[in-house]
């Protein structure tokens, strides 16, 4: 505790509320089991396993965040991570929308430009 009466936590210089905080702070700090997947901590190995089994298969993550390096199967589940976690202003339904059109635009311009007729057989 300083001289203003607030208590900072030793590991991190975080300032805490009071001492009920103090113990959950600490602890959270000092979790050793790391998901590689969502960056998320745990106290015991086997919560880390639980937690593993919920996760999609690597393969299906596909989406990294710009920002840190966690991955994501869905564009949503991104989108959520970043106005939460990071704080990034949330993209209106309209400029959404304008996005996907133009991404439908070029996907359709790319499939036309890739299409070549297969050459006729000859028996």
């Amino acid at each position: 505790m300083n001289r203003t009466g607030l208590l900072i936590a030793p590991l991190c210089d975080a300032i805490q509320l009071g001492r009920s905080y103090q113990s959950s702070h600490r602890a959270r700090a000092e979790r050793p089991f790391k998901c590689d997947v969502c960056q998320a901590r745990f106290l015991v190995r086997s919560d880390l396993m639980r937690h593993a089994k919920n996760h999609p298969p690597r393969s299906a993550l596909r989406l990294t965040c710009p920002q840190c390096p966690v991955l994501f199967a869905k564009p949503n589940e991104l989108r959520k991570h970043l106005t939460v976690d990071h704080a990034v202003p949330k993209e209106s339904a309209t400029e959404r929308r304008r996005k996907y059109r133009e991404g439908a635009k070029n996907l359709a311009v790319s499939k036309e430009t890739l299409w070549t007729p297969a050459p006729p057989f000859d028996f």
